[in-house]
């Protein structure tokens, strides 16, 4: 499902959307293993029947990849990921990696400030930065009215998120999506926002 929403509305999601002239989307898939080409096709692309330009081409190589090994009645079965990931980032002309644990710079403690804890790829982050290229392009410094986003709120981070104008094209794409296909994008009320 995340697949398919993805290669609908774009891998750059609506914060980017802006700066895109066209959705960013896959333009290969390559699938491990045993699996059905047809099954994959419908759930990736038949489910929408969207426009020809959406479709990536699929692969089936017959090579099961290294996440999967076989049990001892000789099944496969997939092995627990590890929480920690290297990531890599280019910055303007810098470029840097960042080592993070369970989503959390590596090192940090619950007594560390919050810029030393969260990614340069979180959404706090993320949201930072657009708004700081938008305010560049436009000339206008009032986009943030003097909030901080890295020191707010849970509930105030949320609410201005909410409420940054992403593209509308982006959100209508994304309102119809989310009409044909209700409630599977959504979390359940029985597990809090």
């Amino acid at each position: 499902d995340k697949l398919m929403k993805r290669q609908h509305l774009g891998l750059q999601g609506g914060l980017l959307s802006d700066f895109f002239a066209e959705p960013i989307r896959f333009k290969s898939i390559i699938i491990g293993g045993d699996c059905s080409l047809k099954s994959v096709y419908r759930s990736l692309f038949g489910r929408l029947m969207a426009a020809s330009e959406n479709i990536a081409s699929i692969f089936k190589v017959p090579d099961i990849f290294i996440h999967s090994q076989k049990n001892s009645s000789g099944k496969y079965e997939t092995a627990n990921s590890s929480s920690t990931s290297l990531l890599w980032l280019r910055i303007g002309k810098e470029s840097i990696h960042v080592v993070s644990v369970k989503g959390k710079h590596q090192g940090a403690t619950k007594k560390s400030p919050k810029e030393k804890v969260m990614l340069p790829v979180c959404r706090r982050a993320a949201l930072k930065n657009v708004i700081s290229l938008k305010e560049s392009l436009n000339g206008d410094q009032s986009m943030l009215n003097n909030t901080d986003i890295m020191d707010c709120s849970e509930e105030d981070f949320n609410l201005l998120y909410k409420n940054f104008k992403i593209d509308s094209q982006y959100n209508n794409q994304k309102t119809n999506l989310q009409k044909r296909f209700q409630g599977w994008d959504r979390k359940s009320a029985k597990y809090g926002q």
